[in-house]
C-alpha cells in the first residue's frame, strides 16, 4: 500500500520544489546546447558582403574558458593561391558589436544581427558567458559575473588593431551585463550601448517571480497557499538570495544595476516590448530616467523573446 502523506507534508514537499526551482531560473536555467555548425561556414556571403567567421577561446578572470566567435568584414587577398586562403579580414580597423545574450541563450542567438551589421562594414563578436553554451562554469549570476567576462571579451578584441570603436548589445541578462560593466571603468573604446529589456534589480525580478510562483501553486490545486500573506514574499526572497550565495558565491542584492546609473555615460538606447511578462517594461524606464548619460527608450509590440 502507498504511503500516507499528509496533507501539510505535500503541501511543504511542493513549496520546497517551487523553492528550488526559483533558485535554479536564476543560476542554472536550462542550458542552450547548440552544434558549431549553427554558426554556419567560416567563409561565407552575407547579403553580398564577404565576412570571416573566427572562433575564439578566453580565459576570464575566474580561469574559466569562453568560446566564442568574431564575424568580420573580409575581403579578397589576390596573391594566395586557394580561393579559401583568398578571403580575409579587411586590413583597416572596423567597427565591432558585441553581442550578450541571455540567461537561457548563447551566442547563436546574435546571428539574427549578420545582415544588418556586416553589409555596413561591421563586425560582429558573440560569446557564450561562463556557464551558458558551450562555455565553462557550472552556474550563471545574471550580471555579476558575467560583467566580468564582457571585460574579458573587450580586452582581446581591443588588444591588436583590428576594430576601431565597440558597441556593445545586450539582451535581458546580457543587457543587465552590459550597463553594470560601462559603470565599472569601461574601455575607451566602447562607445555605444544597445539594452534590450533590462532589469534594474535581481532582487526585484526574484519577488516578482516568487509572487508568481505562488499563483502556480494555488493553480496547482494548493489553497492553503493563499493563506500565505504575500508580506512574506520579502522572507522568501531573502531565503532564496542565501541560497543563491550558497551554491553559486554570489549576493543577489549586488546585482542592481539601478544604482550604477548614475555612474554610466556611454550613450545608450533603452528598449522593451510592451507584453514582456518575464522582465516589466517597467525595469527599463526606471533606468532609462536614472540613467547619467545620453539615452532614449523605445517600446516595442511583443514579449520578452519574441522578434525584434
Amino acid at each position: 500500500l502507498p504511503a500516507f502523506v499528509p496533507p501539510a507534508m505535500s503541501m511543504l514537499s511542493q513549496i520546497n520544489e517551487t523553492w528550488q526551482s526559483l533558485v535554479e531560473l536564476v543560476i542554472r536555467p536550462p542550458r542552450h546546447e547548440y552544434d558549431v555548425k549553427e554558426l554556419g561556414e567560416t567563409r561565407l556571403i552575407v547579403s553580398g558582403s564577404l565576412v570571416v567567421r573566427e572562433d575564439f577561446e578566453l580565459i576570464n578572470s575566474r580561469g574559466l574558458v569562453i568560446k566564442g566567435s568574431h564575424f568580420q568584414p573580409a575581403e579578397c587577398d589576390a596573391e594566395s593561391e586557394h580561393v579559401a586562403e583568398n578571403i580575409r579580414p579587411r586590413k583597416d580597423p572596423f567597427p565591432c558589436v558585441v553581442y550578450c545574450h541571455g540567461n537561457a541563450g548563447s551566442r547563436v542567438d546574435a546571428l539574427t544581427l549578420l545582415p544588418m551589421l556586416l553589409p555596413e562594414g561591421v563586425s560582429l563578436c558573440c560569446f557564450d558567458f561562463s556557464g551558458a553554451g558551450h562555455s565553462e562554469g557550472k552556474f550563471l549570476s545574471l550580471g555579476f559575473y558575467e560583467r566580468e567576462d564582457i571585460r574579458t571579451v573587450v580586452d582581446f578584441l581591443t588588444s591588436g588593431n583590428r576594430v576601431s570603436r565597440i558597441g556593445l548589445w545586450g539582451h535581458s541578462m546580457g543587457a543587465s551585463s552590459c550597463l553594470l560593466y560601462s559603470s565599472e571603468t569601461p574601455h575607451e573604446q566602447v562607445c555605444a550601448l544597445v539594452l534590450d529589456s533590462p532589469f534594474s534589480s535581481l532582487e526585484a525580478v526574484i519577488s516578482e517571480v516568487a509572487a508568481s510562483g505562488k499563483q502556480q501553486l494555488i493553480d496547482s490545486g494548493l489553497t492553503g497557499v493563499r493563506l500565505v500573506p504575500n508580506l512574506l514574499i520579502p522572507v522568501a526572497v531573502a531565503a532564496i538570495r542565501r541560497s543563491i550565495l550558497a551554491q553559486a558565491g554570489f549576493d543577489t542584492r549586488e546585482v542592481a544595476p539601478l544604482t550604477r546609473c548614475g555612474a554610466a555615460f556611454i550613450p545608450a538606447v533603452f528598449g522593451h516590448g510592451e507584453h514582456d511578462d518575464m522582465i516589466a517594461p517597467y525595469h527599463s524606464q526606471r533606468l532609462h530616467e536614472a540613467y547619467a548619460g545620453n539615452t532614449s527608450l523605445y517600446r516595442f509590440p511583443g514579449s520578452h523573446n519574441s522578434p525584434r
